[in-house]
C-alpha cells in the first residue's frame, strides 16, 4: 500500500510542472494522511482477524489442572511420600515440568499462538499414573495401620502383664529401665495411631517390642520355678513332713505357702488356721543373699520371741535362717543374710517386707501367743499342683 501511495505522489509531481509550488505540497500532505490511514486500517484488520482466530480455539484446561493438584494434595496427605517415596518424587517433577509449560502457552500475548492439545494429553497420563499411585498408597495405608494395631495390642498386652507382676517380682534394674522406655515408646506409637501416623506407629511398637523381652524372661523364669516337678515335689515333701510331725507330737507347727501368701497354723488334728501375709519385695524367689528381699524356703524353727516393745513390727517371731542347708547352698556366698522373722506391722500399710513374712498385728497376737520357742516353721514357694501364673500375683 505504500508502494501505491508513492507511485501516486510521483505521478503527481511529475503529471502537472505547472501546478504551484503551494498546492503540490497540500495534496502531497493530504496523500500521506491517506496513506497512514489505510496502514493502520491494515492493522486493525490484522488484530481482530486474530482475535477472532483466538476466540475459536479450545479454551486453557485449567480445572484439568486443578483436579491433577487435588490428586498430589491427596497424595500427601495420605503419606505417600512415606508408603511410596520414589514413585510420589516421579509424580511431583512431573506435575511442576507440566505447570511450567502451561505456565509458559498461558504466557503468550496471542491467543492464536497459544497450543494445548499436548498439555491435555500430558495432564490425561499423569492423572492416570497419579490415581493409580493413590490406590496403592491407600492400599499400603491400610495395611499399615492393621499392622501398627496388631503389634501395638501385643506392647500393651506385654506392658500390662509386667505391671501386674512388676510390685511382686523383684526386676533387675536394667530391665525396668528398658520397660520404662518401652512404655515411653507404647505412648508414642498409641498418640500417632490416633494421628493417623501408621507408619511411625509401627515403628514405635516395634522399636518397644524387644525392651520388654528382659522383664518377660524374668518373670518367666518365676513362672516356671513354680511350675517345676522337682521343686513341687520337694515343698509338699516338706509340708506333709511337716504336717505329720504336728499330728504325731500333737503340737503346732507353721506353714508358709509364698504362691497364696498364706500362714497356716496347723496343730495335731485340730482345724488349721489361715492368716494371710505380704512378703518381701523380692519374696517369691528363694533368698540367695543379703539384701535380695527374697523369703527363705525350707525347714525351720522359731529360735528367739519378740515381745510387743522388743519389734519396730509390733511382734515377731524370728527364725533359724540360715539353718545347715541354706549354709551348704550358699557355701560361695558372702553374706547369705539373717534376721528373717515373722512379725505384724501389716497395720500401718507393710506390704512389702526385706524378707519377712507379715501379718496384721491382731493376727499377730493370736500367733504369738500359741507358739513357743522350737516350734517347726516350714516355708515353700507352693503346694498346689499345675498353679495358675495369676495365683503368684
Amino acid at each position: 500500500m505504500n508502494q501505491i501511495c508513492l507511485s501516486k505522489k510521483r505521478s503527481m509531481s511529475f503529471s502537472n510542472p505547472s501546478v504551484p509550488k503551494q498546492a503540490a505540497e497540500l495534496a502531497s500532505i493530504a496523500l500521506r494522511r491517506r496513506c497512514v490511514q489505510a496502514h493502520w486500517v491494515g492493522v486493525l484488520c490484522f488484530v481482530v482477524i486474530g482475535i477472532i482466530a483466538g476466540g475459536c480455539s479450545a479454551p486453557p484446561p485449567l480445572q484439568e489442572m486443578e483436579r491433577i493438584k487435588a490428586i498430589e494434595q491427596t497424595l500427601w496427605e495420605s503419606d505417600a511420600g512415606v508408603f511410596s517415596p520414589e514413585r510420589f518424587e516421579h509424580f511431583q517433577v512431573e506435575l511442576k515440568d507440566l505447570s511450567m509449560t502451561f505456565s509458559r502457552e498461558q504466557a503468550k500475548r496471542l491467543p492464536m499462538l497459544r497450543g494445548y492439545e499436548q498439555i491435555r494429553k500430558d495432564i490425561a497420563l499423569l492423572s492416570f499414573s497419579g490415581n493409580e499411585l493413590l490406590q496403592s498408597v491407600l492400599q499400603s495405608r491400610a495395611a499399615a495401620e492393621k499392622q501398627a494395631f496388631q503389634q501395638i495390642a501385643l506392647v500393651e498386652a506385654d506392658v500390662e502383664r509386667i505391671r501386674r507382676y512388676a510390685s511382686k517380682v523383684h526386676l533387675s534394674r536394667s530391665s525396668r529401665k528398658k520397660t520404662v522406655r518401652a512404655e515411653l515408646l507404647l505412648a508414642e506409637a498409641q498418640g500417632d495411631l490416633k494421628q493417623g501416623a501408621y507408619a511411625t506407629a509401627l515403628k514405635g511398637a516395634q522399636s518397644a517390642l524387644p525392651l520388654l523381652s528382659p522383664a518377660k524372661k524374668e518373670i518367666a523364669v518365676l513362672i516356671n520355678r513354680y511350675r517345676s516337678a522337682d521343686n513341687m515335689a520337694r515343698w509338699q515333701t516338706w509340708v506333709r513332713e511337716t504336717v505329720q510331725w504336728s499330728k504325731v507330737h500333737d503340737a503346732p507347727v507353721i506353714v508358709v505357702r509364698k504362691a497364696e501368701k498364706t500362714l497356716t497354723l496347723y496343730h495335731g488334728k485340730r482345724p488349721p488356721q489361715v492368716y494371710p501375709v505380704s512378703l518381701g519385695f523380692n519374696g517369691f524367689n528363694d533368698k540367695q543373699r543379703a539384701g535380695d528381699g527374697a523369703t527363705p524356703e525350707g525347714k525351720y524353727h522359731i529360735v528367739m520371741k519378740k515381745g510387743k516393745g522388743e519389734s519396730k513390727f509390733h511382734k515377731a517371731l524370728l527364725i533359724n535362717y540360715p539353718n545347715r542347708r541354706d549354709r551348704v547352698r550358699l557355701k560361695e556366698v558372702k553374706e547369705p543374710g539373717g534376721l528373717i522373722e515373722i512379725h505384724g506391722g501389716r497395720d500401718a500399710g507393710l506390704e512389702v517386707t526385706r524378707g519377712c513374712v507379715a501379718l496384721f498385728n491382731r493376727e499377730m497376737d493370736e500367733l504369738f501367743d500359741r507358739i513357743a520357742v522350737g516350734t517347726p516353721v516350714t516355708i515353700v514357694g507352693t503346694t498346689a499342683g499345675n498353679l495358675p501364673s495369676d495365683l503368684i500375683l
